[in-house]
């Protein structure tokens, strides 16, 4: 029996308390609403049609919610692989300028906590090989109470130009250190 089936209203006529757009079966055709038989055919044919059109509907929604659900989610993924490179990057990037500020200076001990930070976040954020250079600092560091961060330096610049899609500098990081001497009258 079709889910709906459409026949001639007139208003008021209903059959079973059900209204005329719905029939009923008897014998090998279909009562309509005003009483007359169909054809077992043609009532078939609207089974068919009526199912034809049900599953065209439910494909459609169901293309649709599982293509919105696709779209959502690699959407989501590529928002998160944003979100954690715009992080390290500000990271890494804030660590080379500590390390690049305490540098080279005539008194390291006033920027320990720089040095402590920026080697903390490289071991956290930093590439394989900017955390064992970052390694190898510490322990020379702690061992003979001076190391050279050139490597680390320049590692870390290099890959920040790489992620921020600038054009890769392969001359040695020059610090700027300037001095002021007080002149005694």
């Amino acid at each position: 029996m079709p889910l709906f089936h459409y026949a001639p209203r007139d208003g008021n006529n209903l059959q079973d308390g059900l209204p005329d757009t719905h029939c009923k079966t008897k014998g090998r055709g279909e009562v309509g609403a005003h009483g007359e038989k169909t054809h077992p055919h043609e009532t078939v044919a609207l089974n068919i049609m009526d199912w034809k059109l049900f599953a065209q509907l439910a494909v459609t929604l169901l293309v649709a919610v599982l293509g919105g659900w696709v779209g959502h989610h690699f959407s989501m993924r590529r928002d998160l692989a944003n979100e954690r490179r715009k992080l390290r990057v500000t990271y890494l990037l804030e660590a080379y300028r500590r390390l690049e500020g305490a540098s080279n200076r005539d008194d390291p001990g006033q920027y320990k906590a720089d040095f402590e930070s920026a080697i903390a976040d490289i071991q956290l954020l930093g590439s394989p090989h900017q955390v064992a250079l970052a390694r190898e600092f510490a322990i020379e560091m702690a061992r003979d109470r001076q190391s050279s961060l050139d490597r680390l330096i320049f590692d870390l610049r290099q890959s920040l130009r790489s992620e921020l899609e600038l054009d890769p500098v392969s001359e040695d990081v020059i610090y700027l250190r300037i001095t002021t001497r007080l002149n005694p009258k």
